[in-house]
């Protein structure tokens, strides 16, 4: 494998589609990480773009200074900003650098969700900072305490925000604790100038320390399930076969437990979150999947127990091999739901209690269930 690869237009593309299956319908709207791409390429709106540099992250030194940078906030509030993401992903960055008294060497995502797989690449081409292969989960996650960063042991704080304006207002914010963190997040993003949505830039690490808690190889793997997808597309494959081969090579199973068409979403925003309720019709039961922003459990209406939870993947496409969020499905959309295994880093028992601690709010008090065993 190339040490370092320059990412192209459709490079980006394919990362985005397969990480708009790996977020398990969190991670933003899949359609607005796509206009995302058409701008960072359009030479009117970005005349003086950056080559972007996709590292391997065992060629990173040690000592090399890492942040990750990212978006925080509500999927809805997000496609209501007005400047693609740009000022407010590149001025938390840059407002990090100089509270830390630090160059930053390297981004790295925090999460795989198509928005903030491709922050980090906005980042790039606008500064030329080079992106690591690298993210602080396989999927997308409701909250920090979610990322195998902060399992590890890297600190959340110093924290940066930034809303999406020229000249933006910028919050800073040292806490201990990345549940403390979290907290303060939701907090800022609540108030008017930031109206529940910002650019995010935590995280700070070394390079050591990248490789000892980072979920390695993400950005590829979206790629490649993205790659995939587009082939299965011209040979008119299966949509769940092409998923279900590249998962099974990588050592993870995935069901598909329905087709049908979406009766009903529910959304409620606020505290930074859209919490939903989507109603799936199905030729032989109702499912209905509950998302904090991320799909975190699904139930069928002919079963006691749930079909699947996280830290599982709860992911969504259609027949035309399009990936979907939560921010960017509709009521009577056709649409298939596929239940993923884990990677074996988010099944951590800490990993699995963090998401078990967010699924009781939701309803469920049970134990943590993995996919295979519910489906087997």
């Amino acid at each position: 494998m190339n040490k370092t690869i320059e990412l192209e237009k459709q490079d980006m593309m394919n990362i985005c589609r397969g990480a708009g299956f790996f977020a398990s319908g969190g991670g933003g709207s899949v359609e607005q990480t796509h206009d995302m791409i058409e701008n960072i390429w359009d030479t009117k709106k970005l005349p003086d773009k950056k080559a972007v540099i996709l590292h391997q992250a065992e060629t990173i030194p040690d000592d090399a200074c890492l942040v990750s940078s990212a978006m925080i906030g509500s999927p809805d509030a997000l496609k209501a900003t007005l400047n693609w993401c740009k000022y407010a992903s590149v001025n938390s960055v840059k407002t990090l650098s100089k509270k830390i008294g630090k160059d930053i060497d390297y981004l790295v995502a925090v999460e795989t969700g198509s928005v903030n797989i491709t922050i980090p690449m906005l980042v790039s081409a606008i500064t030329g900072l080079p992106y690591v292969d690298c993210t602080g989960t396989p999927r997308s996650v409701p909250k920090l305490q979610n990322t195998t960063y902060a399992v590890g042991g890297v600190s959340s704080s110093p924290a940066v925000f930034a809303n999406d304006q020229l000249d933006s207002t910028t919050q800073y914010i040292v806490s201990e604790g990345v549940v403390k963190v979290d907290s303060l997040a939701r907090n800022i993003i609540e108030n008017q100038k930031f109206n529940q949505i910002a650019g995010f830039s935590n995280f700070v690490m070394t390079g050591a320390e990248m490789k000892k808690t980072g979920s390695l190889g993400c950005v590829t793997m979206a790629k490649e399930l993205g790659e995939a997808l587009n082939s299965a597309k011209v040979q008119k494959n299966s949509p769940f076969e092409v998923i279900h081969s590249y998962l099974l090579k990588n050592n993870r199973q995935s069901y598909l437990i329905g087709k049908g068409i979406i009766q009903e979403i529910k959304t409620v925003n606020a505290g930074g979150f859209d919490t939903l309720n989507i109603t799936i019709k199905t030729k032989n039961d109702i499912l209905t999947v509950v998302a904090l922003n991320e799909n975190l459990i699904v139930w069928s209406d002919k079963k006691s127990s749930p079909v699947a939870m996280a830290p599982d993947l709860i992911s969504y496409i259609d027949t035309n091999y399009r990936t979907y969020s939560n921010a960017n499905i509709k009521e009577k959309q056709e649409i298939m739901i596929i239940v993923s295994q884990a990677t074996k880093i988010m099944r951590q028992a800490e990993l699995i209690t963090s998401f078990l601690e967010e699924i009781n709010k939701l309803g469920y008090y049970g134990p943590y269930i993995p996919v295979e065993e519910i489906n087997k």
